[in-house]
Protein backbone atom coordinates (compact mmCIF):
# COMPACT_ATOMS: atom_id res chain seq x y z
CA UNK A 1 0.00 0.00 0.00
CA UNK A 2 3.01 2.48 0.98
CA UNK A 3 4.92 1.63 -2.41
CA UNK A 4 1.13 2.63 -4.04
CA UNK A 5 1.35 5.64 -2.51
CA UNK A 6 4.70 6.61 -3.35
CA UNK A 7 3.59 6.68 -6.89
CA UNK A 8 1.30 9.41 -6.26
CA UNK A 9 2.50 13.26 -5.49
CA UNK A 10 1.17 13.96 -2.15
CA UNK A 11 0.83 17.42 -2.16
CA UNK A 12 -0.86 17.35 -5.36
CA UNK A 13 -3.20 14.64 -4.49
CA UNK A 14 -4.29 16.83 -1.68
CA UNK A 15 -4.63 20.01 -3.98
CA UNK A 16 -6.68 18.14 -6.54
CA UNK A 17 -9.24 16.87 -3.76
CA UNK A 18 -9.36 19.89 -1.63
CA UNK A 19 -10.19 21.95 -4.99
CA UNK A 20 -12.75 19.25 -6.07
CA UNK A 21 -13.64 18.93 -2.37
CA UNK A 22 -17.78 19.56 -2.53
CA UNK A 23 -17.92 17.52 -6.28
CA UNK A 24 -16.26 14.44 -4.36
CA UNK A 25 -18.30 14.46 -1.49
CA UNK A 26 -21.34 15.13 -3.25
CA UNK A 27 -20.13 11.81 -5.87
CA UNK A 28 -19.31 9.68 -2.91
CA UNK A 29 -22.36 10.44 -0.94
CA UNK A 30 -24.69 9.48 -3.84
CA UNK A 31 -22.28 6.34 -4.51
CA UNK A 32 -22.70 5.59 -0.91
CA UNK A 33 -26.88 5.82 -0.84
CA UNK A 34 -26.94 3.89 -4.61
CA UNK A 35 -24.83 1.02 -3.06
CA UNK A 36 -26.86 0.56 0.31
CA UNK A 37 -30.25 0.73 -1.90
CA UNK A 38 -28.57 -1.83 -4.11
CA UNK A 39 -26.96 -4.35 -1.79
CA UNK A 40 -30.64 -4.23 0.30
CA UNK A 41 -32.58 -5.14 -3.17
CA UNK A 42 -29.70 -7.42 -4.08
CA UNK A 43 -30.32 -9.68 -0.77
CA UNK A 44 -34.14 -8.88 -0.55
CA UNK A 45 -34.07 -10.63 -4.00
CA UNK A 46 -31.46 -13.41 -2.74
CA UNK A 47 -34.20 -14.16 0.65
CA UNK A 48 -37.29 -14.75 -2.17
CA UNK A 49 -35.50 -16.84 -4.17
CA UNK A 50 -33.88 -19.00 -0.98
CA UNK A 51 -37.50 -18.80 0.49
CA UNK A 52 -39.25 -20.11 -1.94
CA UNK A 53 -36.16 -23.20 -3.26
CA UNK A 54 -36.79 -24.01 1.02
CA UNK A 55 -40.52 -24.10 0.63
CA UNK A 56 -40.51 -25.54 -2.66
CA UNK A 57 -38.13 -28.68 -1.87
CA UNK A 58 -39.91 -29.15 1.96
CA UNK A 59 -42.89 -29.79 -0.03
CA UNK A 60 -41.66 -32.25 -2.14
CA UNK A 61 -41.27 -35.00 0.09
CA UNK A 62 -38.19 -37.57 0.30
CA UNK A 63 -35.10 -36.33 -2.06
CA UNK A 64 -31.52 -37.51 -2.98
CA UNK A 65 -28.87 -37.29 -0.33
CA UNK A 66 -27.08 -34.17 -1.58
CA UNK A 67 -30.39 -31.79 -1.70
CA UNK A 68 -31.51 -32.92 1.54
CA UNK A 69 -28.14 -32.16 2.76
CA UNK A 70 -28.44 -28.80 1.21
CA UNK A 71 -31.78 -27.99 2.32
CA UNK A 72 -30.96 -28.68 5.98
CA UNK A 73 -28.03 -27.04 6.19
CA UNK A 74 -27.98 -24.15 4.13
CA UNK A 75 -31.80 -23.39 3.10
CA UNK A 76 -33.73 -24.16 6.23
CA UNK A 77 -31.23 -21.89 8.48
CA UNK A 78 -31.48 -19.23 5.76
CA UNK A 79 -35.21 -19.03 5.94
CA UNK A 80 -35.03 -19.10 9.63
CA UNK A 81 -32.22 -16.63 9.76
CA UNK A 82 -34.41 -13.90 7.08
CA UNK A 83 -38.19 -14.30 8.85
CA UNK A 84 -36.38 -12.98 11.91
CA UNK A 85 -36.92 -9.42 12.93
CA UNK A 86 -34.06 -8.42 15.91
CA UNK A 87 -30.39 -9.43 15.63
CA UNK A 88 -30.58 -11.39 18.59
CA UNK A 89 -32.11 -14.22 16.50
CA UNK A 90 -29.23 -14.36 14.27
CA UNK A 91 -26.20 -14.21 16.43
CA UNK A 92 -23.59 -16.24 14.17
CA UNK A 93 -23.54 -13.88 11.74
CA UNK A 94 -24.06 -10.79 13.71
CA UNK A 95 -20.29 -12.01 15.44
CA UNK A 96 -19.13 -13.23 12.23
CA UNK A 97 -19.00 -9.41 11.01
CA UNK A 98 -18.33 -7.89 14.53
CA UNK A 99 -15.61 -10.14 14.33
CA UNK A 100 -14.09 -8.52 10.88
CA UNK A 101 -15.13 -5.30 11.88
CA UNK A 102 -13.06 -5.51 14.84
CA UNK A 103 -10.05 -6.72 12.88
CA UNK A 104 -10.29 -3.97 10.13
CA UNK A 105 -11.12 -1.41 11.87
CA UNK A 106 -8.31 -2.32 14.35
CA UNK A 107 -5.69 -2.89 11.91
CA UNK A 108 -6.53 0.35 9.76
CA UNK A 109 -6.09 2.78 13.57
CA UNK A 110 -2.62 1.36 14.51
CA UNK A 111 -1.48 2.14 10.60
CA UNK A 112 -3.01 5.56 10.78
CA UNK A 113 -1.26 6.21 14.25
CA UNK A 114 2.08 4.68 12.65
CA UNK A 115 2.05 6.94 9.48
CA UNK A 116 1.34 9.95 11.84
CA UNK A 117 4.38 8.89 13.91
CA UNK A 118 6.46 8.76 10.51
CA UNK A 119 5.62 11.63 9.39
CA UNK A 120 5.30 10.37 5.94
CA UNK A 121 3.58 10.19 2.39
CA UNK A 122 -0.04 10.57 4.79
CA UNK A 123 1.08 13.41 6.66
CA UNK A 124 1.51 15.84 3.27
CA UNK A 125 -1.96 14.52 1.75
CA UNK A 126 -3.12 15.51 5.26
CA UNK A 127 -1.25 19.40 5.31
CA UNK A 128 -1.77 19.12 1.51
CA UNK A 129 -5.71 18.47 1.69
CA UNK A 130 -6.40 21.19 4.56
CA UNK A 131 -4.40 24.21 2.92
CA UNK A 132 -6.68 23.59 -0.35
CA UNK A 133 -10.39 23.34 1.40
CA UNK A 134 -9.25 26.77 3.23
CA UNK A 135 -8.25 28.32 0.12
CA UNK A 136 -11.39 27.04 -1.66
CA UNK A 137 -14.33 27.00 0.62
CA UNK A 138 -17.02 29.68 -0.45
CA UNK A 139 -18.84 31.44 2.29
CA UNK A 140 -21.93 29.50 1.64
CA UNK A 141 -20.24 26.49 2.11
CA UNK A 142 -19.26 27.32 5.30
CA UNK A 143 -22.01 28.26 6.91
CA UNK A 144 -23.98 24.98 5.65
CA UNK A 145 -20.27 22.82 6.92
CA UNK A 146 -21.07 24.82 10.35
CA UNK A 147 -24.17 24.06 10.55
CA UNK A 148 -23.56 20.26 9.96
CA UNK A 149 -20.51 20.51 12.47
CA UNK A 150 -23.20 21.21 14.85
CA UNK A 151 -24.81 17.93 15.27
CA UNK A 152 -21.40 16.54 16.34
CA UNK A 153 -20.94 19.03 19.14
CA UNK A 154 -21.34 17.61 22.27
CA UNK A 155 -24.55 19.52 23.52
CA UNK A 156 -26.00 18.36 20.26
CA UNK A 157 -24.96 14.68 20.89
CA UNK A 158 -25.61 14.82 24.79
CA UNK A 159 -29.08 16.14 24.48
CA UNK A 160 -30.17 13.54 21.78
CA UNK A 161 -28.47 10.88 24.09
CA UNK A 162 -30.56 12.24 27.34
CA UNK A 163 -34.01 12.31 25.33
CA UNK A 164 -33.37 8.82 24.14
CA UNK A 165 -32.21 7.22 27.75
CA UNK A 166 -35.62 9.17 29.04
CA UNK A 167 -37.37 7.43 26.36
CA UNK A 168 -36.45 4.27 26.81
CA UNK A 169 -36.39 4.50 30.60
CA UNK A 170 -40.57 5.36 30.17
CA UNK A 171 -40.22 2.53 27.92
CA UNK A 172 -38.79 0.03 30.43
CA UNK A 173 -35.93 -1.23 27.78
CA UNK A 174 -33.07 -1.24 30.57
CA UNK A 175 -30.87 -3.45 28.32
CA UNK A 176 -30.58 -0.58 25.60
CA UNK A 177 -30.31 2.09 28.81
CA UNK A 178 -27.74 0.07 29.92
CA UNK A 179 -25.71 -0.05 26.92
CA UNK A 180 -26.27 3.24 26.22
CA UNK A 181 -24.77 4.71 29.76
CA UNK A 182 -21.90 2.41 29.37
CA UNK A 183 -21.34 2.84 25.89
CA UNK A 184 -21.02 6.72 25.34
CA UNK A 185 -18.50 7.33 28.40
CA UNK A 186 -16.63 4.93 27.76
CA UNK A 187 -16.47 6.67 24.12
CA UNK A 188 -15.42 9.86 25.37
CA UNK A 189 -12.78 8.68 28.13
CA UNK A 190 -11.71 6.38 24.50
CA UNK A 191 -11.00 9.38 22.93
CA UNK A 192 -9.48 11.73 25.04
CA UNK A 193 -6.94 8.90 26.08
CA UNK A 194 -5.93 8.44 22.28
CA UNK A 195 -5.88 12.06 21.82
CA UNK A 196 -3.11 12.48 24.81
CA UNK A 197 -1.37 9.42 23.55
CA UNK A 198 -0.76 10.41 20.49
CA UNK A 199 -0.63 14.31 20.67
CA UNK A 200 -0.62 15.62 17.36
CA UNK A 201 -1.71 19.13 16.91
CA UNK A 202 -4.32 20.42 14.96
CA UNK A 203 -4.05 22.41 11.72
CA UNK A 204 -2.28 25.30 11.49
CA UNK A 205 -4.29 28.00 9.22
CA UNK A 206 -4.39 31.35 8.62
CA UNK A 207 -7.67 32.68 9.43
CA UNK A 208 -9.37 29.79 10.18
CA UNK A 209 -13.19 29.25 10.05
CA UNK A 210 -13.58 27.39 13.60
CA UNK A 211 -10.93 27.70 16.62
CA UNK A 212 -10.39 24.58 18.64
CA UNK A 213 -8.47 23.71 20.90
CA UNK A 214 -6.76 20.39 21.95
CA UNK A 215 -5.12 17.57 20.49
CA UNK A 216 -6.41 16.30 16.75
CA UNK A 217 -6.06 12.81 16.34
CA UNK A 218 -8.85 11.09 16.62
CA UNK A 219 -11.89 13.62 15.75
CA UNK A 220 -14.00 13.60 18.98
CA UNK A 221 -16.99 14.97 16.57
CA UNK A 222 -16.37 11.89 14.04
CA UNK A 223 -15.92 9.16 16.76
CA UNK A 224 -18.83 10.37 19.02
CA UNK A 225 -21.41 10.76 16.12
CA UNK A 226 -20.55 7.83 15.10
CA UNK A 227 -21.14 6.32 18.44
CA UNK A 228 -24.04 8.34 19.49
CA UNK A 229 -26.31 7.58 15.78
CA UNK A 230 -24.89 4.28 15.43
CA UNK A 231 -26.53 3.38 18.55
CA UNK A 232 -29.89 5.12 17.10
CA UNK A 233 -29.51 2.57 14.11
CA UNK A 234 -29.00 -0.54 16.51
CA UNK A 235 -31.27 0.38 19.22
CA UNK A 236 -34.15 0.65 16.78
CA UNK A 237 -33.64 -2.95 15.51
CA UNK A 238 -35.41 -3.68 18.89
CA UNK A 239 -38.77 -1.51 17.83
CA UNK A 240 -41.43 -3.16 15.61
CA UNK A 241 -40.80 -1.16 12.54
CA UNK A 242 -40.28 -2.42 8.97
CA UNK A 243 -36.94 -3.31 7.68
CA UNK A 244 -37.92 -0.30 4.98
CA UNK A 245 -37.61 1.83 7.95
CA UNK A 246 -34.75 0.29 9.33
CA UNK A 247 -32.82 0.67 5.82
CA UNK A 248 -33.56 4.53 5.55
CA UNK A 249 -32.98 5.10 8.92
CA UNK A 250 -29.53 3.28 8.80
CA UNK A 251 -28.58 4.85 5.65
CA UNK A 252 -29.60 8.15 6.51
CA UNK A 253 -27.71 7.71 9.93
CA UNK A 254 -24.49 6.74 7.24
CA UNK A 255 -24.69 9.85 5.53
CA UNK A 256 -25.43 12.23 8.69
CA UNK A 257 -22.30 10.71 10.03
CA UNK A 258 -20.21 11.05 7.01
CA UNK A 259 -21.06 15.02 6.26
CA UNK A 260 -19.98 15.67 9.93
CA UNK A 261 -17.11 14.48 9.14
CA UNK A 262 -16.38 16.09 6.16
CA UNK A 263 -17.95 19.10 7.58
CA UNK A 264 -14.63 18.59 10.26
CA UNK A 265 -12.12 18.91 7.61
CA UNK A 266 -13.90 21.50 5.42
CA UNK A 267 -13.76 23.93 8.35
CA UNK A 268 -10.05 23.27 8.49
CA UNK A 269 -10.80 21.72 12.56
CA UNK A 270 -8.93 18.43 11.39
CA UNK A 271 -6.85 16.05 9.05
CA UNK A 272 -8.30 14.00 7.23
CA UNK A 273 -6.68 10.91 8.92
CA UNK A 274 -7.93 12.39 12.09
CA UNK A 275 -11.26 11.99 11.22
CA UNK A 276 -11.21 8.54 9.15
CA UNK A 277 -9.26 7.20 12.80
CA UNK A 278 -12.36 8.50 14.63
CA UNK A 279 -14.33 6.28 12.36
CA UNK A 280 -12.04 3.48 13.06
CA UNK A 281 -11.86 3.55 16.59
CA UNK A 282 -16.00 4.85 16.96
CA UNK A 283 -16.60 1.44 15.20
CA UNK A 284 -14.47 -0.75 17.16
CA UNK A 285 -15.55 0.38 20.13
CA UNK A 286 -19.36 0.46 19.20
CA UNK A 287 -18.97 -3.43 18.24
CA UNK A 288 -17.35 -4.45 20.89
CA UNK A 289 -20.87 -2.96 23.20
CA UNK A 290 -23.22 -4.19 20.79
CA UNK A 291 -21.13 -7.87 21.20
CA UNK A 292 -21.78 -7.75 24.72
CA UNK A 293 -25.30 -6.70 24.80
CA UNK A 294 -25.64 -9.68 21.95
CA UNK A 295 -24.07 -11.59 24.21
CA UNK A 296 -26.30 -10.91 27.27
CA UNK A 297 -29.73 -11.55 25.08
CA UNK A 298 -28.64 -14.54 23.81
CA UNK A 299 -28.07 -15.86 27.61
CA UNK A 300 -31.07 -14.63 29.13
CA UNK A 301 -33.36 -16.00 25.72
CA UNK A 302 -31.52 -19.35 25.99
CA UNK A 303 -32.20 -19.08 29.90
CA UNK A 304 -35.99 -18.05 29.07
CA UNK A 305 -35.96 -21.10 26.81
CA UNK A 306 -34.86 -23.65 29.13
CA UNK A 307 -37.13 -23.11 31.70
CA UNK A 308 -39.74 -22.90 28.99
CA UNK A 309 -38.67 -26.93 27.89
CA UNK A 310 -38.56 -27.64 31.96
CA UNK A 311 -42.36 -26.29 32.28
CA UNK A 312 -43.17 -28.49 28.99
CA UNK A 313 -41.63 -31.67 30.31
CA UNK A 314 -43.40 -31.22 33.62
CA UNK A 315 -46.56 -30.90 32.18
CA UNK A 316 -46.48 -33.79 29.80
CA UNK A 317 -45.41 -35.98 32.72
CA UNK A 318 -48.40 -35.11 34.46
Amino acid sequence: MREIASWIDAERAGAFCGRYALLVFSLSAVGLFTAGISLWCLLDRLESRVRHSALRYGQQGPCSPILSTFRDRFLGPFTHLVDCRSPVDHLVPFFTISLVSLTVTGAGFLILALEIGQQDWLVQFDHALSASLHEHSPVNAVWIFQLVSGFGDPSTLASISLLFLIAMAVAGQWRLFFLWTITLPGAGILNQVLKNALQRPRPQLPNPWIAESGWSFPSGHAMCSVVIFGLLAYSICFLPTSRAVRLVFGLSMILLVTAIGFSRLYLGAHYFSDVIAGYFAAIFWLVICTAGDQTARSRQKGGALMERTKEISVLSND
